[in-house]
């Protein structure tokens, strides 16, 4: 088990395989790169409402 955080994984992963296949939905694929990029405009999104660094969200 690990104690990184859901965007610190991604990050890792872009880092590593940033064109790496991140997940499939139907016919949509989405690459670590692109995964990474929109976990920071929801970071941002979620910051825009007062949502902060240690504040616990559900998934």
């Amino acid at each position: 088990m690990t104690e990184l955080t859901v965007g610190a994984a991604i990050d890792a992963a872009a880092e590593r395989w940033p064109g790496g296949c991140g997940w499939v939905f139907e016919d949509q694929r989405v690459t670590f790169d692109e995964m990474r990029s929109l976990t920071a405009r929801a970071a941002g999104g979620l910051s825009a409402y007062g949502i902060g660094k240690g504040d616990v969200i559900a998934l």
